[in-house]
């Protein structure tokens, strides 16, 4: 749970209250806790742009979820990676990204766990759609 000085910090990142001249890469630098980095990117959809998801996940502070929660959100690019393979602006290179955090993850660079993520939750699965996925196959 965040303190309230946390939250300020957040909701001031994401927008709540900042000048929309300031840019959000550089005001997500402030944020300084694992929870407060993954708060920041649960309502941040990546078709927004990934610089500051390339940001995030690079940060020591990063946790387990918090990458596992990004890798998730860009799961259309994990299950198709040739059709977004190639983009030379890494702010739209979603294959880039998953393959840091995976690259990160594999390496053990997030020691740290204290969110935690459902990935059927993120890709809208239900019980009940995987056992329909299941019998359609």
């Amino acid at each position: 749970m965040l303190t309230p000085e946390q939250r300020q910090r957040v909701s001031y990142v994401l927008g709540d209250d900042r000048d929309d001249d300031q840019d959000v890469a550089d005001l997500v630098e402030q944020l300084q806790t694992p929870e407060e980095l993954h708060q920041f990117v649960m309502p941040s959809p990546p078709h927004a742009g990934l610089l500051t998801l390339w940001w995030i996940v690079r940060n020591p502070d990063c946790d387990r979820g918090t990458a596992l929660y990004t890798y998730w959100q860009l799961a259309d690019c994990a299950f198709d990676r040739e059709a977004f393979r190639g983009k030379p602006d890494p702010n739209w290179d979603p294959v880039g990204l998953l393959e840091e955090i995976e690259g990160r993850y594999a390496a053990g660079f997030y020691t740290r766990s204290a969110t935690r993520v459902a990935p059927m939750e993120i890709l809208g699965l239900s019980p009940v759609n995987i056992k329909l996925m299941k019998h359609r196959n």
